[in-house]
């Protein structure tokens, strides 16, 4: 944001760029445009077309030229109160973001407005504004009044308070076991209602230790080590150790995974040894290991359009009740609107 400023303090320059946002908005007739999306008037356009519209929302907010507009979120992640959380890799994030916007016919319209933003806010498109951009386009997929009334709340969403003034639709609103289940059940899990919960072929219900041997450990080459480190960032830096075994599991099945199981403890528990690793895989191991950590990475946002695609599929226990977890998502994001509303006016 710094080298964005020119000179400015961030409020004037926040100020500056929004008015310039409003303007493009009525200059472009995109009020007009997406009510007649949301009335089912007009198809949507092509993907491209969309995809332009929401770089330059997001080049105009940042003040960038127009010839370094871009999706330049290359190295970005999200931070909060449980730690930093790794987002697709950037090679995938347009091709979710079009698997959302072409999930659009079956999506019902008045979703539309919560489905997409998440899924801008989820992969982290741009280096900055990401919030800004989803705001405007969850105000673009409401109804509103007026296009008076609707400018007047992009006023406010892209405002210094924009964040707690205007709904936020933030995918940390959904549990992350929520989404994270539904891929592992897919990938060979076995879940059941007693202890262990969660089960994987001959690994078992060691996830709480399987990849957490740690010290010195040799490999075949310098190579494998470094393809090695990498993996073992991803299975750890990530908040969840289940993508780190599944990979494995993808990869060896059944069969293969047998020889890099140790027991340990009195009760003979099994867990997946690192040095095992090392010893046996090759480098091309090493690299489909990590292709299918991001597979994974890549499937489990997806499925923030799958709960709006298909809510029965997707379900969660929410206040002692079994709901759709997109019935969940969008109650989450009232009442957080209704609370910072209400702390305002205290």
């Amino acid at each position: 944001m710094a080298d964005d400023l020119k000179g400015k303090n961030e409020e004037e320059f926040r100020q500056e760029q929004l008015e310039n946002i409003v303007e493009f908005l009525g200059r472009t007739g995109a009020y007009d445009y997406f009510r007649d999306i949301i009335s089912g008037k007009e198809v949507p356009p092509d993907f491209e077309k969309f995809k332009d519209f929401i770089i330059r929302i997001n080049g105009i907010a940042r003040d960038i030229p127009m010839y370094n507009r871009s999706f330049d979120g290359v190295n970005v992640g999200l931070s909060g109160i449980f730690g930093d959380k790794i987002v697709p890799k950037h090679e995938d994030k347009e091709g979710i973001l079009k698997y959302a916007y072409q999930s659009i016919p079956e999506v019902n319209k008045d979703e539309l407005k919560y489905m997409l933003p998440v899924v801008v806010n989820a992969v982290h498109l741009f280096a900055d504004g990401n919030g800004r951009t989803s705001r405007i386009l969850n105000l673009l997929l409401s109804e509103h009044l007026s296009e008076q009334d609707f400018l007047e709340k992009a006023r406010v969403a892209l405002g210094k308070f924009g964040r707690v003034e205007s709904p936020d639709i933030n995918p940390g609103l959904i549990d992350d076991f929520e989404l994270t289940d539904v891929i592992l059940k897919k990938h060979g899990w076995t879940f059941n209602d007693e202890e262990p919960k969660k089960t994987l072929g001959p690994i078992g219900d060691t996830v709480r230790v399987a990849l957490g041997f740690s010290g010195q450990k040799s490999y075949k080459s310098e190579s494998s080590k470094n393809l090695a480190e990498k993996f073992f960032k991803l299975a750890r830096g990530s908040g969840s150790q289940f993508f780190g075994m599944t990979s494995i599991y993808m990869l060896l099945g059944d069969k293969g995974i047998k020889p890099l199981l140790s027991e340990y403890g009195e009760n003979k528990r099994k867990a997946i040894s690192e040095q095992k690793m090392a010893d046996i895989l090759t480098d091309e191991e090493w690299e489909e290991l990590i292709n299918n950590w991001w597979q994974l990475k890549k499937e489990e946002v997806e499925s923030l359009v799958d709960i709006f695609r298909k809510p029965e599929e997707y379900r969660a226990v929410w206040e002692n009740k079994v709901m759709p977890i997109k019935d969940i998502f969008i109650a989450k994001i009232k009442k957080e609107y209704e609370r910072n509303k209400a702390s305002e006016e205290v």
